[in-house]
């Protein structure tokens, strides 16, 4: 696996990520519903939501809510419902289990295009209580503003996948990746096996599968994981074997590295990370295996021994209590949920589930954290149980390797003679050095901004360097610019034609997309040389092409009534 390593660190030019309101509307519990679009000031609601652990939901980028899971345990029953609380046609009954903890997530592309992921059930004959895998299904958001079913239920791996798994934005601030330990019944359950996938708009694909951290043997692998609002750290908890492991994780090629231990005593199980980042929270409940009273413990992650910096937040000994998840939330608070009760199938009335507790401070030390439990009122209708929603940092933009580039697309008027050189090249950014690869008109090869004044239509290419950045990848990737020379006056930026190119990275097979009529549209593949390689003409809005090219970075070009588009296509094993 590691050989597409390379190949993904050269990903199509991501836009900056702006401020986005998807994680703004929390739906959880029985009825339970929390609006974060105001952060000094959350407002509770009432849904139809009937959850015990698993519990997901998502907003548009105004902050409205789009869609949420709802799991009935009693009825052993998952399903997708809009802001309405209507079910969404075709997926009214998923393969969703609403009794697993931490295993369900939804991911977001331009606002329209939405994966949900989940743990269910499959039909096989196994020595766990069930045999669970990990599902998705994929939702697009139309023109009139209607949720629509892609699929459901698709299976994601023929692995094993029991209750916990987690998603993070690429480096390149628009792809995703999403970690899940392995489950393999066949080889043996003592494993410290984690697969990577790389979610794409138009695809789902594992990139690598990596053996690190302590080998732990419990069949249900049963706990939580997520990462730190940076995407740089991941925490992970092992319930029945007692442990929780931190590792360090690279966006740009989903590797994990440097696992330490945070703690390997108690039945720990729901856990999140401070704002900073500095500090984890784990929190362990009565109940179960576990013979602990309710704790939520604190831990200093830049210690160099860091189980010896565990403090006790909160300690409570109430019988049919059981500590539950703990969630970072929008105002930068963390939340708290316990379970009281049989709350799976019949949640009882108190203050401990009309409540939720809430850490005021979460970046201090200790008590000066400000942990208040059973302090937010969820309303007379909405109880809390185990679960608060899985909500990913959909804010997480690129790093600077990506957002540096060498330039948008431009065409050069060779007729006028007024216009000495063409500027190409993309914005100061600090610590990023530009190299450009010899081309005809390039005089200086380390400048950020180049002037060309180029006697034929060309692509200019650029190494981008961040000088600052230290990890194992993500220092470095290669850009380019297309240069179209015209007969005429004045230079304008090219207009694209909004063609789409699926999959991307491809095995060879790829689809194009044209938005009208196919009539005129003509397609073009370049090598890196600029050396023309093949010509399609594009006969119908989709086009499905096939080809036989050895693996590696390689240029296209969609062309219609003058207009042009350029772009990357990258071809793997």
């Amino acid at each position: 696996m590691v050989k597409y390593l390379g190949v993904f660190l050269l990903l199509l030019f991501p836009l900056l990520s702006l401020a986005q309101k998807e994680d703004r509307v929390w739906v959880f519990g029985h009825n339970a519903g929390i609006d974060f679009n105001d952060t000094a000031n959350p407002v509770n609601f009432v849904t139809e939501c009937k959850n015990y652990k698993t519990s997901s939901s998502i907003a548009d980028l105004s902050g409205n809510l789009l869609f949420y899971l709802s799991c009935d345990l009693a009825q052993n029953k998952c399903s997708i419902k809009d802001k309405n609380n209507l079910n969404i046609d075709g997926l009214e009954n998923i393969n969703g289990i609403g009794g697993t903890g931490a295993c369900s997530a939804i991911i977001s592309f331009s606002d329209s295009v939405f994966y949900i992921f989940y743990v269910g059930r499959r039909p096989l004959t196994c020595s766990l209580n069930f045999c669970p895998g990990l599902f998705h299904s994929k939702i697009k958001l139309d023109a009139n503003g209607n949720l629509v079913a892609l699929f459901s239920d698709s299976l994601l791996t023929n692995e094993f996948a029991y209750e916990k798994f987690e998603v993070v934005k690429h480096a390149n601030g628009t792809d995703w990746w999403l970690v899940m330990p392995a489950l393999n019944t066949i080889s043996g359950f003592c494993t410290n096996r984690k697969h990577v996938f790389l979610l794409q708009s138009a695809s789902v694909q594992l990139i690598v599968s990596q053996d690190i951290g302590k080998v732990t043997c419990s069949p249900q692998k049963d706990g939580d994981m997520t990462f730190s609002p940076d995407g740089s750290k991941l925490i992970e908890s092992y319930y029945r074997d007692s442990l929780v492991q931190l590792y360090n994780f690279d966006r740009c090629t989903g590797l994990l590295s440097n696992p330490r231990t945070v703690d390997n005593a108690g039945s720990p199980y729901f856990l999140t990370f401070s704002p900073n980042g500095k500090l984890a929270y784990v929190s362990k409940g009565k109940g179960g295996i576990s013979t602990d009273n309710n704790l939520i413990y604190q831990y200093s992650l830049d210690s160099v021994d860091i189980p010896s910096t565990r403090t006790t937040i909160w300690e409570d000994t109430t019988e049919k209590l059981n500590a539950g998840f703990l969630k970072l939330a929008p105002d930068n608070k963390i939340y708290f949920s316990c379970a009281y009760g049989n709350s799976g199938l019949s949640p009882q009335i108190s203050p401990y589930s009309q409540n939720l507790g809430v850490i005021h401070a979460p970046n201090e030390i200790g008590t000066a954290s400000d942990f208040r439990p059973f302090s937010y009122y969820l309303g007379d209708s909405a109880l809390a149980t185990f679960g608060l929603p899985n909500m990913p940092n959909y804010n997480l933009g690129p790093l600077p390797i990506y957002q540096a580039s060498a330039g948008v697309d431009t065409f050069y008027c060779q007729g006028d003679s007024t216009i000495k050189a063409l500027p190409i090249g993309g914005d100061s950014l600090p610590h990023i050095t530009y190299l450009w690869q010899p081309a005809p008109g390039i005089d200086s090869l380390n400048v950020r901004t180049q002037l060309v004044k180029p006697n034929q239509s060309r692509w200019y290419y650029v190494t981008i360097t961040d000088t600052s950045y230290t990890g194992p990848s993500c220092n470095s990737r290669l850009d380019s610019v297309y240069v179209e020379v015209k007969l005429c006056t004045g230079i304008t930026e090219k207009h694209a034609i909004q063609a789409k190119l699926y999959p991307n990275p491809t095995n060879g097979l790829f689809t194009i997309e044209v938005p009208t009529s196919a009539t005129g549209y003509n397609f073009r593949l370049f090598n890196l040389l600029g050396q023309q390689m093949m010509e399609a003409k594009l006969k119908q809005e989709k086009t499905e092409l096939q080809l036989n090219y050895p693996t590696g970075i390689y240029l296209y070009q969609i062309t219609h009534n003058g207009q042009v588009q350029n772009g990357k296509l990258v071809i793997g094993d």
